[in-house]
């Protein structure tokens, strides 16, 4: 979940002092000088203005926490009277989604200078703030403090605790319940044209792929690509046109499938992205963010290989085949024992895979066909839970497993039945 949402092309020297401001300088002026500040708040408040808060960089935050704050005005959970604001540093992400949601906010800006003269304010006066987060990291003073020291090269300074974010989370679930039709940020007028034909796509469906080669976040392990070969093939012989997306290196066992290489195309950018899940039939995603795209823009997908059990993707259109978790012993964990694992590890720090604890096995070549099918049967109107499915769900409700629309491969389940108990 720990995106660097800070350095954005700006020269080293530069950066250090930019560091230096946002994690030391504003703190303290938001915590013990609000008072040079009043005037400015005042002025705020009697115009009704409210700051957009925590909204992260990287992929895995940027889109789902524009999701999360389009659904609160959806729901009437926030007023839609207040004037929303929407201040960033320039980065890829931030510009691009200020150039496609800009209409959402009654003012929006990438500029640094603006960005970090109101930075004391935005931390300090919780008031004008509303708070879109749905990450641990917080960019706001708590109980007029900060509390933890950032990642080298990363702003935040503060982390909430992990029962905190849980119920972010279950509370973001929760409100796309209500909703769950409602897709803010999927868009109707995004120019394809350059993409189709920089990467000499045609009139066939496409399949988007994506794998892990670092472990980090929901990755515990990286993904054997000879494990897609027979989901590619099926994908092939269904005459779907299959790209490569992500930013990893494309594996060379790929390239007999005619797989069109993203990543080391000219075309690649983060708004290319998102014309390339708006333009996609179904993707299979590895543990990443980049499962908020598909997500948000109400694509079929499949999440593999996460860790993160208790942590399901929401959408009904998307089916999980997560990695399994094993004691030093090969012993593997029951199905409760990993929901509650990333609960259990210490509340501190970077939120990596316990290594040092257990191993992990990835999802496999079977695993993933099968999934596949699944996938594509969903779309069949009269597509019931198994009992499988529904029996997961209902481990713990304390999760946001519990209340996600998505479903964990019945196939999977069958197989590891053993875990349920």
């Amino acid at each position: 979940m720990f995106k660097n949402s800070f350095r954005s092309n700006v020269k080293e020297p530069f950066f250090k002092l930019l560091q230096i401001y946002a994690v030391s300088v504003a703190p303290f002026l938001a915590a013990h000088t609000k008072w040079l500040y009043w005037p400015i708040y005042k002025i705020l408040k009697m115009n009704n203005v409210c700051f957009i808060a925590n909204l992260g960089g990287g992929v895995g935050h940027i889109i789902i926490e524009l999701d999360h704050f389009f659904r609160l005005l959806k729901t009437k959970e926030i007023s839609s009277k207040k004037k929303y604001v929407w201040l960033s540093v320039p980065n890829e992400f931030s510009k691009t989604c200020i150039e496609l949601y800009q209409g959402y906010f009654w003012q929006v800006s990438h500029n640094r200078f603006l960005y970090y003269f109101f930075l004391p304010i935005i931390m300090g006066y919780k008031d004008l703030t509303i708070d879109v987060g749905l990450s641990r990291l917080k960019w706001q003073l708590i109980n007029g403090k900060k509390n933890c020291k950032p990642l080298s090269g990363q702003s935040y300074i503060n982390q909430i605790s992990k029962n905190e974010w849980q119920t972010q989370w279950l509370d973001y679930y929760k409100m796309r319940q209500k909703c769950s039709e409602y897709f803010p940020l999927k868009k109707r007028n995004i120019d394809y044209r350059y993409l189709l034909k920089e990467l000499k796509l045609n009139e066939k469906k496409i399949a988007l792929i994506h794998l892990k080669q670092t472990a980090i976040n929901a990755t515990a392990c990286p993904t054997d690509p000879k494990t897609y070969i027979d989901a590619l093939t099926y994908l092939k012989d269904k005459n779907f046109q299959i790209v490569f997306v992500g930013r990893e290196k494309m594996p060379k066992i790929f390239k007999k499938f005619e797989m069109i290489n993203y990543p080391a195309s000219p075309a690649v950018s983060f708004k290319s992205d998102i014309a390339l899940f708006h333009l996609a039939d179904l993707s299979i995603i590895a543990g990443s963010g980049l499962s908020c795209l598909a997500d948000c823009f109400d694509k079929p997908y499949l999440y593999i290989n996460y860790w993160h059990l208790a942590f399901s993707m929401f959408l009904k259109k998307c089916l999980g085949v997560p990695a399994l978790v094993q004691k030093k012993n090969n012993e593997f964990l029951k199905f409760s024992e990993q929901i509650n694992l990333y609960s259990s590890l210490p509340d501190i720090g970077a939120e990596i895979f316990p290594a040092d604890l257990y191993k992990v096995r990835n999802t496999s070549s079977d695993e993933i066909l099968a999934a596949l099918q699944e996938l594509l049967e969903m779309k069949n109107e009269n597509f019931k839970n198994s009992d499988f499915q529904n029996k997961i769900r209902t481990v713990s409700r304390e999760y946001p497993i519990y209340y996600a629309q998505s479903k964990i491969s019945d196939y999977f389940l069958k197989k590891h039945q053993a875990l349920l108990g």
